[in-house]
């Protein structure tokens, strides 16, 4: 998405595949926005900062929602945790704010995960298939509080840095 953003010659050429499979309308319309003469640019070490930086905050990501296992107890192999976080990720997209998606996922991963003995209590004892369906549910409303601090927290930092003013202008940064 990023080097999308960032290059002109491919954005205008995936507008220009766009507007021949979008209808007459949209693509109307798209031709009349406000934003039709707008330069976005960004230099290259601003996308290598910024790529960087969603990394260290995916680390973190791991990291917080690790330690919501460990508070609730729970003890999960790091393979399986990585991959159930992953899964999780990709069908989060499918609901709004994951809800529903990421529980059913959830509920499905780590009752397996309790049967095959990879995700245990604190104390190495084994968790019940209906124990693991409980923590699955209330990990993922943890997960999903966690998710809108993280929103809430960037509005308002959007409200004091709106990122149209930085990123869209008329005319290209020195």
């Amino acid at each position: 998405g990023i080097g999308v953003l960032a290059s002109a010659g491919l954005r205008k050429w995936l507008v220009g595949r766009a507007v021949k499979i979008i209808p007459t309308r949209l693509s109307d319309l798209a031709r009349r926005s406000s934003l039709r003469d707008r330069v976005l640019h960004m230099p290259i070490s601003r996308i290598i900062t910024l790529v960087l930086a969603s990394f260290v905050t995916l680390g973190f990501t791991f990291v917080r929602l690790y330690l919501l296992f460990i508070a609730t107890g729970v003890k999960i192999d790091i393979g399986p945790y990585m991959a159930m976080i992953a899964i999780v990720s990709l069908v989060s997209v499918v609901s709004v704010a994951g809800i529903g998606t990421r529980d059913a996922v959830m509920i499905a991963i780590m009752t397996q995960l309790a049967a095959t003995g990879q995700m245990t209590d604190l104390t190495g004892r084994p968790i019940s298939g209906a124990k693991a369906e409980v923590l699955a549910l209330g990990i993922s409303t943890l997960f999903l509080i966690l998710s809108l601090v993280n929103v809430l927290l960037g509005f308002v930092v959007s409200l004091r840095y709106p990122l149209a003013e930085a990123l869209l202008s008329t005319k290209r940064p020195e």
